[in-house]
């Protein structure tokens, strides 16, 4: 299971967000947060983590929705840390949520 602690310090240090709150739990964890972006606008964000369970080569997946529908992700991974370090956190798009 997901160790919320972790979880949070490694979004912190990968996401360039900031002011989480936790929002629900389970086997997906979702967070609200706050995104500056580029003009210095602030912009809430809902982050949301599934862990598909222990021995799954694709454990870990993020994925990331700003209040005007712009989207961030990364491909799953094994391990969790490498999973938010590899959501493209700089490379915000229009899209439909999708985790």
């Amino acid at each position: 299971m997901i160790e919320e602690q972790n979880m949070l310090e490694l979004l912190t240090k990968f996401s360039g967000l900031s002011d989480f709150e936790r929002v629900d739990s389970a086997c997906v964890v979702r967070f609200q947060a706050v995104r500056r972006t580029k003009d210095g606008t602030d912009k809430a964000v809902y982050v949301t983590v599934r862990d598909n369970g222990r021995g799954n080569p694709s454990r870990y997946s993020c994925h990331a929705e700003d209040e005007d529908g712009l989207i961030v992700s990364g491909n799953p991974e094994a391990n969790l840390e490498t999973c938010l370090a590899c959501v493209h956190w700089n490379d915000w798009k229009p899209g439909a949520p999708g985790i």
